[in-house]
């Protein structure tokens, strides 16, 4: 009898461990490589850039929307979420229709203890083949 409450406890922490796993998200990695094969790419580190860039990022980063840039080094969109930052995006699905893009960003509530590098949080800056689009956000909270 013992063996098998042995058992049941371990199969039963392995499939919190596993559901932990879920919870955490995808990684900036593998959002990026959706988002490459629509003409996107996600900029991990905007201090890298020129200072109007950075300066426009500072600037709209606390407010929620997706906004546009169009700069010498490239053009540009942010993806803010606001002041919500204990959200962790995991997942961003890219929609082409006769309109524009429609940028559908999963988020899920994140404890920060639990952060992880590697995870993506607002505001997301995002390097564009498609300047003179028309874009919109839709928000799905996980």
């Amino acid at each position: 009898m013992g063996v098998f409450l042995m058992k049941k406890y371990l199969l039963f922490i392995l499939c919190n461990i596993l559901f932990s796993m879920l919870l955490i998200g995808c990684n900036v990695q593998d959002i990026s490589d959706n988002m490459k094969d629509n003409g996107f790419e996600i900029i991990s580190d905007s201090q890298q850039l020129d200072k109007d860039v950075q300066g426009w990022v500072n600037e709209k980063e606390s407010s929620t929307g997706i906004y546009k840039m169009k700069s010498l080094s490239g053009n540009y969109l942010l993806i803010s979420l606001g002041n919500h930052k204990q959200y962790t995006v995991t997942k961003i699905d890219v929609e082409k229709d006769n309109s524009g893009y429609l940028f559908n960003v999963t988020i899920t509530e994140t404890n920060p203890e639990s952060l992880q590098d590697g995870n993506l949080l607002s505001p997301i800056l995002v390097k564009t083949d498609h300047p003179s689009e028309n874009y919109d956000i839709k928000i799905i909270y996980n």
